[in-house]
């Protein structure tokens, strides 16, 4: 999680079905600066990578139920 890249930043908050706003909403930081990690022109701080990190298991174990269930 450390390297995340603009793209699977973009990738998790699609999947997760948010706009730029309701991420940033969600973690703690403006619109704008999830748009700046998504085109790679900054990278996410050590606090904000955890938050992206726990969003990203949250959504692993969502899917997981979600397969299960079918």
């Amino acid at each position: 999680m450390d390297n995340m890249s603009g793209d699977q930043i973009r990738q998790l908050r699609l999947a997760m079905g948010l706009t730029q706003k309701e991420l940033g909403s969600l973690i703690g930081v403006p619109w704008l600066t999830i748009s700046r990690w998504e085109n790679n022109h900054n990278k996410p701080s050590p606090l904000a990578r955890k938050a992206l990190a726990a969003l990203r298991i949250k959504q692993d174990q969502d899917r997981l139920v979600r397969n299960s269930l079918t």
